[in-house]
């Protein structure tokens, strides 16, 4: 609560993201703090975002493997892109443990392999392409399926990260530096030219949506 409090008193309300309303195959709301723009500018850039369409996670599937039938629509705070009747969207929060509620029993993140005629957790390669990452971020050498499961986990969905990156950058370059805050400006080192991101993320700055598409193949 102290942390929240500090935080707050510096960088003002967070804003609340559920990265499946932004185009990720998977639920991750979240709460996001952040000095490069004032946070209810930004959850004004966010309500526009347009939401993602005909998208089915059996796209992002290994071959032979398709995701269960929605029985129950989305409800809030969740982004209600899971309809009954309707292909899956998006998967439950991934987590960093195993056999979660939604994980096991035939739960509604479960996928049915009908090669061998088993319901499992969505793999790893799976998992990341629903992030938006490459299929392979996480398999570096020595790690075993569970621990890639893990760091994503505990990783920020891709999509969220592009996002909100992509419309502060692209909301001060529209306003100019007047936005820019002590707090801001102490984070680039009282760099006093434009900001040196800028120039690694100009091209997610004027398309910022065909780039989160391009990033969850």
């Amino acid at each position: 609560m102290e942390d929240d409090h500090y935080v707050r008193q510096y960088l003002e309300d967070p804003i609340f993201v559920d990265a499946a309303s932004i185009g990720s195959y998977a639920h991750r709301p979240q709460w996001i703090w952040t000095n490069l723009t004032p946070s209810s500018t930004l959850a004004i850039a966010f309500s526009v975002v347009p939401p993602p369409f005909d998208q089915k996670v059996d796209d992002i599937l290994d071959p032979n493997r398709t995701s269960l039938s929605v029985v129950r629509d989305d409800l809030p705070p969740l982004a209600l892109v899971n309809k009954v009747g309707a292909p899956r969207q998006a998967f439950s929060t991934f987590m960093t443990f195993p056999q979660s509620f939604v994980f096991c029993n035939r739960g509604p993140g479960m996928v049915w392999d009908t090669h061998t005629k088993t319901h499992t957790e969505p793999l790893a390669d799976e998992q990341e392409r629903a992030m938006g990452f490459p299929t392979g971020t996480t398999a570096a050498p020595g790690l075993s399926e569970g621990q890639r499961r893990f760091v994503l986990g505990q990783a920020i969905d891709l999509h969220t990260m592009v996002w909100t990156v992509g419309l502060c950058l692209s909301l001060q370059k529209h306003h100019g530096d007047q936005w820019l805050s002590l707090g801001q400006r102490t984070l680039v080192r009282g760099h006093s030219g434009p900001h040196p991101w800028r120039r690694e993320f100009m091209p997610w700055l004027e398309k910022p949506s065909e780039f989160s598409n391009s990033s969850s193949m």
